[in-house]
């Protein structure tokens, strides 16, 4: 599957999951951090929220939030996750760093219009990925590649490299 095409799948299955969040069980002042969680081994995608007391700051399992919202069976995720189950025996870990920067992509440039006006006077500008007010997540979970997506594919951006990281973006 093309990035473009990853990343139109993550931006839909973003948008479902900021529909189905119970942001009502949120307190809005005490958010820290959202963590888009990717699981293409699994076909599914969730939201967990960090409040600012959270003690495991970079282990989503361990929020009181986790998985807040989670995808289901007609997600639009299903495709990421079907490229990456049918990646060859030598792609599939470039598979999923691919899903990975996709998902971080649709954090970075999709999240103000998907988060509660309440959060979005804590956001930073579309070029940043991370601040000590709201730090968006997204984390390979099996530690294949340790670091947060976000925080990495705005530095890609920074340094001219392309939305999935691995190639350069030809200059304009």
């Amino acid at each position: 599957m093309r990035q473009d095409e990853l990343a139109s799948v993550l931006f839909t299955t973003l948008e479902e999951l900021c529909a189905h969040c119970s942001w009502e069980q949120v307190n809005l002042t005490d958010v820290a951090g959202i963590s888009f969680d990717v699981y293409p081994w699994h076909a599914y995608c969730a939201l967990s929220i960090r409040s600012g007391s959270e003690r495991n700051e970079y282990n989503p399992a361990d929020w009181k939030l986790f998985e807040l919202a989670r995808t289901d069976k007609n997600s639009a995720f299903l495709k990421a996750a079907e490229a990456w189950h049918m990646a060859d025996d030598e792609t599939p870990t470039r598979c999923a760093h691919q899903i990975f920067c996709a998902a971080a992509m649709a954090m970075l440039d999709r999240r103000p219009s998907l988060v509660p006006g309440g959060l979005r006077d804590h956001l930073l500008p579309e070029d940043f990925g991370f601040n000590h007010c709201l730090e968006l997540m997204v984390f390979d979970v099996d530690r294949t590649f340790s670091f947060n997506y976000c925080e990495y594919l705005s530095a890609c951006r920074q340094t001219g490299l392309s939305n999935d990281a691995i190639s350069r973006v030809d200059p304009v």
